[in-house]
């Protein structure tokens, strides 16, 4: 991972909005926080889950995982996930989202 290509001070926005245009009813962007990019990636945590939904400019999904497998030697690094890997962790995080907010009598 090339440490040079990390951005942690101007947030960019853009992939997550795009996606929410696709998907409003799928999330609000108001449940993520931007956290960083990294080589083009733009990584934005969830505020109540902490799970990550990682987006480039292209609108391509990333998973930061272990390359070598479990045990594999510590190396880690993003690898693409497909569409339907993306949707499930956002369909999971929304509907965590949403029993926190009826638990806690949150309207939006």
């Amino acid at each position: 991972m090339d440490l040079q290509n990390i951005n942690c001070e101007a947030p960019n926005w853009e992939p997550l909005e795009g996606l929410h245009k696709l998907y409003p009813e799928l999330f609000s962007m108001d449940d993520f926080m931007w956290m960083h990019s990294i080589n083009g990636i733009e990584c934005y945590k969830h505020r109540l889950m902490r799970n990550y939904i990682n987006i480039d400019s292209n609108g391509d999904f990333w998973k930061y995982t272990n390359l070598q497998g479990a045990g594999g030697g510590g190396k880690h690094g993003y690898v693409k996930i497909d569409d339907i890997e993306a949707s499930r962790k956002l369909y999971k995080m929304n509907e965590y989202q949403q029993q926190f907010d009826a638990r806690h009598g949150v309207h939006q």
